[in-house]
């Protein structure tokens, strides 16, 4: 989603930078040499005694064969398909050894010998609260403020108003013939051929994940399912899963909830009768990383993961044992952040891990791709280097979802559909993650036939001293795509119709239809569909392959949508009844 552009803040986070002498015993670790870093300016140092939660992060085990473990079981040709693992098999799988849990503990005790040291129940992280000036002789460093005067990171960017709101009753809610100018829950069946009836059942669910700062408004989905989605019993509202405390979803004073109110109204109808499930995170800025960051998803992973940040890490304390262990069979979200912007390349690895680790136990995590096509956030966060990529999407265990526009959808009386790629859609391909195995041939047609016209490089590392716009080695995102333009939304109560803008219109839309099949798939006996790529890049005939349009940024006409996949819209939009029936082909 777009952000406003009057929309600005200060955003302030703790910087570290090497000014003092280093023994030959130490080495540096990791350097945060984003691409974006000229962004934020240096300011004083940070007093000694403050006190700021530290969190180590352990090396996992078995990471190694995390991929190849999650192919077998997600790959159409496998044996293993649908086999999935359950929480506490994936737990043990990737605990630390005692050998590496003791080391780290005698390393930290050996200068912070009074403070209390905790291992999360996972043993995956230790955790203890520390004075700057412990941290700083513990790691021969100085911690100096930074601040971003221009504008706050983007949480998924806000809806933009593309037209006038309008306050009145749609007459013809259902009229198929003006589905270019405002797409309802009825053009979205009619586009993709959404016409079947799929019955409940309690084992399935779709996750949507939203921050404090985010909280969708019960009435306006309530108003929006009564105008557009009446099928739907009035009074059918989200379960809601507060993290770590987050209040129940009021009404905000601000326009600050379109966001959310996206993503719920445009899954409810295609997901309905499954249940849906509300994760609101507690605390926007800490959400963020203390600032806007490094932090996104780090309360949300550790409701889903007990081990992931447990006790005191990023200002917060406890679990949600009401959602560990049990998730939904579909995690949707369309949040992101760039790669490289203070995120270093251990936290996105990280957090990818983790959700590779849901898609072990069988869950479908379907991202945005952003909005900002090449540019990152509005679309200009580089000049002549590499275009900027997204986290979580170029992660290679989720699903993520590119934006399409209706061009046409009326011709000489019968309606017919015409999609383009929108020029605002993120895509591209990942500076920290290689091609996966999945896709490797699908990208590299794509290459061969269809090859950018710009410089590359070909590294799977930081990309900050490279020449070339993109990283030809990387894994290529987005999978695929779904209209996102001029969607129907209900913000506020008396606000009324919003025509929104965004890869959070797209993304839910996609995870609607995934939910809706496991419908299908469940009431026959068999499991959720789990990790879906490897299926996907198998079977192109489920999809509506989109020719048209290019994305933007970096001054830029980004890349273009071509035949066969592209880095803009992914295979193209879902064919429903072939993508549903590919699914119950399977075991």
């Amino acid at each position: 989603m777009k952000r406003p552009a009057t929309l600005t803040a200060v955003a302030v986070l703790l910087s570290v930078a090497v000014a003092r002498v280093v023994p030959s015993s130490h080495v540096r670790h990791e350097v945060r040499d984003g691409l974006l870093n000229s962004h934020w300016t240096k300011k004083n140092r940070i007093e000694g005694a403050t006190t700021v939660p530290v969190r180590v992060g352990l090396t996992q085990s078995n990471l190694d064969i995390g991929e190849a473990l999650l192919m077998n079981i997600s790959h159409p040709n496998s044996e293993h398909y649908g086999k999935h693992l359950s929480a506490s098999e994936v737990d043990e799988m990737f605990a630390p050894s005692k050998k590496r849990i003791d080391a780290v503990t005698k390393w930290l005790k050996s200068a912070l010998s009074d403070r209390v040291i905790n291992l999360s129940r996972s043993r995956q992280f230790l955790e203890l609260n520390a004075t700057v000036a412990e941290l700083q002789d513990l790691l021969h460093t100085d911690y100096h403020e930074k601040r971003d005067e221009t504008s706050v990171r983007s949480f998924g960017p806000m809806v933009p108003k593309l037209t006038p709101t309008l306050t009145m009753r749609p007459e013809h809610p259902g009229d198929l013939s003006n589905c270019s100018s405002m797409v309802t829950p009825e053009c979205v069946r009619a586009m993709y051929n959404v016409a079947d009836k799929p019955k409940g059942h309690p084992n399935n669910s779709i996750g949507i994940y939203s921050t404090q700062g985010q909280q969708y408004s019960p009435d306006s989905l309530s108003i929006f399912l009564k105008l557009f989605a009446p099928e739907i019993p009035q009074g059918t509202q989200p379960e809601f899963q507060g993290v770590d405390g987050a209040p129940t979803p009021t009404p905000l004073p601000y326009d600050a909830a379109e966001e959310a109110d996206l993503d719920f109204q445009a899954a409810y109808p295609l997901a309905y009768p499954a249940k849906v499930v509300n994760y609101l995170v507690d605390d926007f800025y800490y959400e963020a990383g203390g600032g806007g960051v490094s932090g996104l998803f780090n309360t949300f992973l550790d409701a889903l993961d007990k081990s992931y940040c447990t006790y005191s890490a990023y200002g917060e304390t406890g679990d949600l044992p009401g959602v560990d262990p049990t998730y939904p069979d579909t995690s949707e979200g369309g949040y992101d952040q760039p790669e490289q912007c203070g995120a270093y390349t251990p936290t996105n690895r990280r957090q990818c891990n983790e959700w590779m680790k849901l898609g072990l136990q069988g869950v479908t995590v379907i991202v945005a791709s952003g909005d900002g096509g090449v540019g990152g956030f509005g679309g200009s966060q580089c000049s002549d280097g590499p275009f900027v990529t997204i986290q979580p999407a170029d992660c290679p265990y989720v699903t993520a979802v590119g934006a399409t526009n209706l061009t046409t959808s009326s011709i000489r009386g019968s309606v017919k559909f015409s999609e383009k790629a929108a020029g605002f859609s993120g895509g591209g391909f990942s500076n920290i993650f290689g091609t996966p195995s999945y896709q490797a041939n699908t990208v590299n047609s794509y290459f061969s036939n269809h090859p950018p016209p710009y410089d590359y490089y070909n590294i799977t590392l930081n990309a900050t001293h490279t020449t070339g716009r993109y990283n030809r080695g990387g894994r290529g995102y987005p999978d695929v795509s779904a209209i996102g333009v001029n969607f129907a939304t209900w913000v506020g109560v008396n606000d009324g119709i919003t025509l929104a803008a965004g890869t959070s219109a797209s993304a839910p839309v996609f995870a609607g239809l995934i939910t809706r099949i496991n419908s299908f798939r469940l009431n026959a006996g068999k499991k959720p569909v789990g990790f879906i790529n490897p299926m996907l890049y198998q079977h192109p005939e489920a999809f509506n392959d989109i020719t048209t349009g290019h994305s933007s940024g970096c001054s830029t006409d980004g890349f273009s949508a071509v035949e066969g996949w592209d880095p803009i819209t992914g295979m193209g939009t879902p064919n429903y009844p072939k993508l549903k029936e590919v699914f119950l082909n399977m075991p």
